[in-house]
């Protein structure tokens, strides 16, 4: 059968659960599993082979089970849990169930993690890694994108030798994905029949039947070093020569894994065999390679150099490796000269003087006195002669915060018998500072396997641990900016799947969990014309803005927003993705409906008001008025207003005064006749300023109000006009005693008041004196 180019031809192995013991380095597993029984069974005997061979093990904790309820269950199948817990053989790693929705909570970082965690299980002397992960893929495409995810995992497993074993609930999967399951597997176990099955199609490797493809008659007398293995790392060949070398017996290595006898790198920067075993696997060419250490059954160990020959097969694939070893020098343990022959190769070599690594030769004794020490220790603020004079000790250089730790690893490693010690620790200098160091050393023993010596070396990381400590704290500043920011903040991958989103992003959007978000689909899913073209500059690349009424896709509510979106771009140019920053604008868009709103009305109060109103600026200029305003002041056309000076323009004293006042932040008054400097017309007003200051305290300008008091002008003179008339007409009545002329005379002068007559009157008497006639004349 024929599925999405896998050829599945499916073959039953009827070996119980038996098998789990042979899958070999670079396998890759699936579970397809019915409940939490079955999970839980073949997981515990797949990490129980994994202790057994030496390696490091690591178990994602997931779905139903916790941290706890994974050591019960593995307690129950009877392995010493809290023993390989406590010597970092077993991670049990608490996270979320694995969903993908689009690329979802698994990535790339998943992978580096693995090979992260490798290097560090092959420094600590462990043999390789063994993962556990269990997978529950939701979403659309999921199955696509989850598929191309695994192709990544699997390159790293066959490149690194990484042992995976990755579950399934069955009743989740389809059989076209079962189907799939398997082919891209090197095994499928599943339970049939209440007996574990082991199901591999006809494309990939049949990982559980060791081979012993090396026939056993050539080269057993070569004295030169012949080994050879199959496909799967396995030793499948060991002549005479080997069994000379080596110590090791061709019976007790045949089936064992080659890399198992070779010690990892001292140095950061050296290669291991592994790396060049691997190297030469993958390009399929020969590789020499020279001076690797080998172990032999007593500790000690002899230095090797020798070829790697990949083998091939018929179709020109992969199916083994032919190694030879040359020249050998066996390292003996001479307590009496050992000393001796370190410090010749430091003379020799020279390469430590000028070197940041600090080579140490440490006894195996109490508190480790120093031995030998390169003169690069300098560094330290110390020589080597006073380190190696008996009179100090490795202990008084090392930070009293990290001495118990650092001798409990060291007791652990001589009791387990391991070779390599790795460990990140402080020390003092001679003037009292700290450095953070890490040490790579490994164990020498003597004749009768007891420990002697460490050799290895120290190298400064003080440099790196502060950035470290440095991006913690970046880190933790932008988390707690984060987590506390009042702007809702979101990220999204590079299908514009969102990742991760702060508190106040699910209070903006109306959800309770963060579960309701994580894999939302920002392109598939949202509607809004508006916000859907801002995603779309963002994942090109450029930034995307959205700001007003939202409704919104996953909790079916609107809101007033303002979204702004910026993309995350690698230093290589890589885009990532982006990050999204919501703001909820609601209670500054009622306020500004209700700056709106009061504008509105004062622009009615302005237009309609029956006073003159009029705006200036801080320089006494006007900028606005009504068209009261300009009836008032006698114009038409408010242009001829817009633009007009007060300061320069008006000549009046009284109402310059008014200007000044408000000019310098006071209320300004004028009342009474104005002459109009525009329109050239006098008019009875009453003007008041007042002066436009900002919150800040910026002066701004000021707002005048005009009132027409003409009318009112006419009104109080006719009134003081109609009280004078009768004060005459009292004062006339009371000059009975007076003569007829005075009277006369009076009532002349009082007319001229009366009638505010700018004329004057002609008065004649009749020849009898009895009539009065008043002609008025130009007043004299």
């Amino acid at each position: 059968m024929s599925y999405r180019g896998y050829i599945i031809s499916i073959h039953t192995i009827n070996s119980d659960i038996d098998f789990i013991e042979d899958i070999t380095q670079g396998s890759y597993f699936s579970l397809l599993y019915e409940n939490t029984e079955e999970f839980v069974d073949i997981v515990a005997s797949f990490l129980d082979a994994g202790f057994r061979n030496n390696e490091c093990c690591l178990w994602g904790v997931s779905g139903q089970l916790d941290a706890d309820n994974a050591k019960d269950l593995l307690k129950g199948a009877g392995i010493d849990v809290d023993k390989y817990l406590e010597n970092g053989q077993l991670m049990l790693t608490s996270c979320n169930e694995c969903y993908i929705a689009g690329e979802g909570a698994v990535s790339e970082r998943d992978i580096k993690k693995w090979e992260e965690l490798y290097n560090i299980a092959i420094d600590e002397g462990y043999d390789g890694l063994r993962v556990v992960d269990k997978f529950t893929i939701v979403g659309e495409d999921a199955w696509e994108r989850f598929v191309e995810y695994e192709k990544k995992a699997m390159g790293l497993i066959k490149t690194k030798g990484i042992v995976g074993l990755f579950a399934f609930l069955l009743e989740a999967r389809t059989r076209s994905e079962i189907i799939e399951i398997i082919g891209m597997h090197d095994g499928s176990i599943i339970k049939q029949k209440g007996r574990w099955t082991l199901l591999q199609s006809s494309s990939s490797c049949k990982v559980v039947q060791k081979e012993a493809i090396f026939p056993d008659d050539i080269l057993e007398n070569v004295w030169t070093g012949v080994w050879a293995i199959d496909k799967h790392d396995n030793i499948v060949y060991w002549n005479m020569g080997m069994e000379s070398l080596s110590g090791l017996l061709k019976k007790d290595v045949i089936g064992t894994r080659i890399i198992s006898l070779m010690p990892r790198k001292l140095e950061a920067d050296e290669l291991r065999f592994i790396d060049i075993f691997h190297m030469t696997k993958k390009s399929l060419r020969s590789r020499t390679y020279d001076i690797f250490p080998f172990v032999k059954p007593d500790g000690q160990y002899i230095y090797h150099s020798g070829v790697l020959f990949p083998l091939r097969d018929k179709h020109g694939d992969y199916a083994g490796m032919l190694g030879t070893i040359g020249n050998t020098t066996e390292q003996t343990i001479d307590q009496n000269n050992l000393k001796s022959k370190f410090m010749s190769a430091e003379r020799q070599g020279d390469i430590y003087k000028k070197s940041p690594v600090v080579a140490f030769l440490w006894a195996a004794k109490e508190n480790w006195p120093i031995e030998f020490v390169s003169e690069n220790i300098a560094q330290f603020g110390y020589i080597p002669e006073e380190l190696t004079s008996g009179n100090f000790v490795y202990t008084d250089m090392v930070h009293p915060d990290d001495l118990d730790s650092v001798r409990n690893d060291v007791a652990q490693l001589e009791i387990s018998g391991k070779m390599y010690f790795s460990k990140e620790y402080r020390l003092l200098t001679k003037s009292g500072n700290l450095r953070w160091v890490t040490e790579r050393s490994f164990l020498i023993r003597d004749e009768d396997g007891e420990p002697a010596y460490y050799q290895g070396i120290v190298i400064d990381i003080t440099d790196r641990k502060n950035a470290e400590e440095a991006i913690i704290e970046a880190e933790k500043k932008y988390r707690m900016i984060f987590e506390n920011s009042p702007l809702g903040i979101f990220n999204f991958d590079k299908n514009g799947v969102i990742s991760h989103c702060n508190r106040k992003f699910l209070e903006i959007m109306g959800l309770g969990r963060r579960e309701n978000i994580i894999g939302f689909d920002l392109v598939e899913s949202i509607v809004d014309p508006k916000m859907k073209k801002a995603v779309d500059d963002v994942l090109s690349r450029k930034v995307g803005h959205f700001e007003g009424e939202y409704h919104t896709v996953s909790t079916d509510v609107t809101i007033y927003i303002k979204a702004d979106y910026s993309p995350n771009i690698a230093e290589d140019g890589t885009f990532l993705g982006g990050i999204g920053v919501f703001e909820d604008i609601s209670e500054r868009k009622k306020a500004e409906e209700a700056v709106l709103e009061a504008e509105k009305k004062y622009r009615l109060i302005f237009e309609n008001s029956p006073l003159g109103i009029f705006h200036f600026d801080d320089k006494g200029i006007v900028s606005h008025c009504n068209e009261k305003f300009l009836q008032i002041i006698g114009v038409k056309d408010k242009k001829a207003v817009i633009g007009f000076n007060m300061v320069t323009h008006i000549k009046d004293k009284v109402m310059r005064k008014a200007i000044s006042d408000v000019l310098s932040r006071k209320a300004g008054h004028f009342e009474g006749k104005y002459h109009a400097a525009i329109s050239g017309e006098d008019i009875f007003i009453k003007a008041d300023y007042s002066p436009n200051i900002a919150d800040d305290g910026t002066f701004l300008g000021g707002i005048g109000i005009f009132e027409d008091i003409s009318a009112r002008k006419k009104a109080e003179e006719a009134l003081l006009l109609d009280e004078s008339r009768l004060e005459t007409l009292l004062k006339l009545t009371r000059m009975t005693n007076n003569t007829f002329k005075e009277i006369a005379d009076f009532v002349q002068e009082e007319a001229v008041k009366l009638t505010q007559s700018k004329m004057g009157y002609l008065a004649f008497l009749n020849e009898k004196a009895l009539f009065l006639s008043c002609i008025p004349g130009q007043r004299i």
